[in-house]
């Protein structure tokens, strides 16, 4: 996940402001696109998308930023409407989409101009995480989701965070140390209950990316060391022997666990 340094926000309309206006320059689109990462999205997040989103699939990508995901699904595929309220970012995504099956949107991402019903997924990446109103914004994907079909989002889990509150070491680990601090939490029967009233079932949740920012044992480290072990990791993923022993753990262990395995999950809702 991206990191970026915060200022102090009074409330959560301070926070949506500020996220809703912080990438629309070219220079923070070209930011973003450099510096979000890719080695780990490629080889492992992206996976769960695949599996899960069908080919043929006409999908809304909300917050699309420069592409990676609506890239992803289109060459898997899928007819995709990238929507972003950055001009500059989906200026990025149109001119370099070639013939990829990519069409895309300028729009706020609570009030989108669309009819209901109208895809038969709804996806977004390192998106939903950053704003307090997540629960407005799913009930605006849930609106513009077919019966039956799919919305999936990354998110993070307050049932790992709870562990480092519980066990932590060092006073200098808090228990907002792992996300940015206006980032919103989630345990799995909250999400249950919020994906109900907008007519949606938890179909899955998956644990990923168990290396980094994960409470169970980064209660027992400094910040420091964290930071450390982080930019390791972050370089010894470009090794294509270190970067498949990452991806067959993440597939066939982490992605069997529970949701307080990893900070990080990905969840599947099902429209009914």
């Amino acid at each position: 996940m991206l990191k970026q340094s915060e200022p102090k926000f009074k409330s959560d309309s301070d926070i949506i402001y500020f996220k809703n206006n912080a990438w629309k320059s070219k220079k923070m689109a070209k930011f973003y696109h450099k510096e979000v990462e890719h080695v780990f999205f490629y080889n492992v997040t992206a996976n769960i998308f695949i599996d899960n989103i069908k080919k043929d699939s006409y999908v809304l990508d909300v917050g699309a930023g420069t592409g990676r995901l609506s890239f992803l699904l289109a060459d898997n595929g899928c007819r995709v409407l990238s929507c972003d309220i950055s001009k500059e970012m989906l200026s990025y995504i149109d001119n370099n989409k070639g013939k990829r099956n990519i069409e895309i949107l300028e729009s706020p991402a609570n009030v989108i101009p669309i009819e209901d019903g109208k895809f038969d997924a709804v996806v977004s990446m390192d998106f939903m995480l950053h704003f307090p109103d997540w629960k407005k914004l799913l009930k605006e994907q849930a609106r513009l989701c077919k019966n039956g079909g799919v919305i999936m989002f990354n998110f993070l889990s307050s049932d790992n965070t709870d562990f480092l509150k519980n066990n932590r070491k060092n006073a200098e680990v808090t228990s907002n140390y792992f996300a940015v601090n206006y980032a919103p939490f989630a345990n799995e029967k909250q999400i249950e209950d919020v994906a109900n009233n907008f007519g949606l079932k938890v179909e899955a949740l998956y644990p990923y990316n168990f290396f980094t920012s994960n409470s169970m044992f980064g209660c027992n480290l400094t910040k420091k060391q964290v930071d450390e072990f982080t930019k390791y990791f972050i370089e010894a993923i470009k090794d294509d022997k270190v970067m498949n022993f990452v991806k067959y753990f993440e597939e066939y262990i982490v992605r069997n666990l529970p949701i307080s395995t990893s900070v990080t999950m990905i969840i599947k809702l099902r429209k009914y």
